[in-house]
């Protein structure tokens, strides 16, 4: 068992890479991926096909490899690649009706995000976790959002509030659809707007990053080798519920506690896997 410890006073940041994803609103974008869940599943995750892509001529090449970037971080997520997996330029370009060029760049953007690692000679892999380095983020994690929840508190809007109670209550639809990964990201984004909803940019963004880290050990390790029970998941909602009430109630003190304890189960629970 592990308790993390988050009364920092100082925090350095050094290095840190993040990709904001690009977004064309003014001007003509050709690119279309379809990113088809398949009816079939393999070990309960969903198989994600990549390979629709249309009229890709006319995008700028760096567009391009954002946009591809995105696909494959959307199957890293969704289990479409396995943690510890390959990713083989050639075939992935095949697949996706991009130049392996476009592919290569597009890996490069993921590898800052630290989804994935280039080893020398071997490759490029969907990266994995030691039990030191998952107990690390999930420590980052308790650490950022409790200084978010600061902010976040005296921040609050109505509208705000109202974003995290309709996360909680999409958490527990997609639970009882037997939807596993659908609440996982609800509940992680639940996590993200409270970061967002901080106003502070940095904070927000050093939380984003680590949260994408946890996403692929949720979705890529503890879903695949020892998932959740409904019971279990149901539990967990009510959690988020408890968190919710105290942060609706601006009460700081309970809301640290009450995410504290959810963080330091959902790793206990992960690095039982690892």
């Amino acid at each position: 068992m592990i308790l993390f410890s988050i009364a920092f006073t100082v925090y350095k940041y050094t290095q840190y890479t993040f990709h904001l994803p690009y977004i064309g609103h003014s001007i003509k974008i050709s690119l279309i991926f379809e990113a088809i869940a398949e009816p079939h599943k393999k070990d309960d995750r969903t198989i994600i096909n990549l390979s629709k892509i249309l009229s890709v001529e006319s995008m700028p090449h760096s567009t391009l490899a954002e946009n591809v970037a995105a696909a494959l971080r959307e199957s890293i997520y969704n289990g479409g690649h396995f943690i510890g997996e390959r990713l083989i330029e050639l075939t992935l370009a095949h697949e996706m009706n991009v130049s392996q060029n476009t592919v290569r760049d597009a890996l490069r953007i993921l590898e800052q995000e630290g989804l994935v690692v280039k080893h020398a000679r071997k490759g490029v892999y969907v990266r994995t976790y030691t039990a030191v380095e998952a107990e690390e983020l999930y420590a980052l994690w308790a650490v950022l959002e409790k200084l978010a929840l600061n902010w976040t508190i005296t921040a609050l809007t109505e509208d705000s509030l109202q974003e995290l109670r309709d996360l909680v209550d999409e958490a527990r639809s997609q639970t009882e659809a037997r939807n596993p990964l659908g609440a996982i990201e609800s509940l992680l984004t639940f996590h993200e707007t409270v970061g967002r909803v901080a106003g502070k940019p940095q904070t927000a963004a050093l939380l984003t990053s680590v949260l994408n880290q946890v996403r692929l050990l949720e979705n890529g390790i503890r879903q695949v080798r020892a998932p959740r029970t409904i019971q279990q998941r149901r539990a967990q909602i009510a959690d988020y519920e408890l968190l919710l009430n105290a942060i609706e109630r601006r009460d700081l003190e309970s809301a640290h506690s009450i995410l504290l304890k959810t963080i330091t189960a959902d790793c206990n629970a992960l690095l039982d896997t690892l």
